[in-house]
């Protein structure tokens, strides 16, 4: 292991165990019900006077607005740009890599 690798380590350590002690030192405070009224105030109907329509009125149109329909290629394309630019920046970052080392040791 090298010394970042030690350092995080006794961190985490550190960290992990402090938490464990200082949830031990807390007391636990129980918590206290709140008291339910048992009988309410006002009678609670079974059955509500309107009946429940589980059909609504206006019908579902299954074709999608043109709007969406551009929505899929616009991210594609904004993907493919995406995924470019940060190809184009791996490879000059390598090339970067690879010249210093030539220079270092070669």
């Amino acid at each position: 292991m090298n010394k970042k690798e030690i350092l995080m380590f006794s961190l985490v350590c550190t960290l992990f165990f402090s938490s464990v002690l200082d949830a031990k030192r807390k007391p636990v405070v129980p918590v206290k019900p709140i008291p339910v009224d048992p009988k309410p105030d006002t009678p609670v109907d079974p059955k509500p006077d309107t009946p429940v329509d589980p059909k609504p009125d206006t019908p579902v149109d299954p074709k999608p607005s043109p709007h969406n329909s551009r929505l899929p290629s616009f991210i594609d394309e904004m993907t493919k740009e995406t995924w470019q630019g940060v190809e184009a920046k791996m490879k000059s970052r390598l090339a970067e890599k690879k010249n210093e080392a030539l220079w270092c040791c070669g």
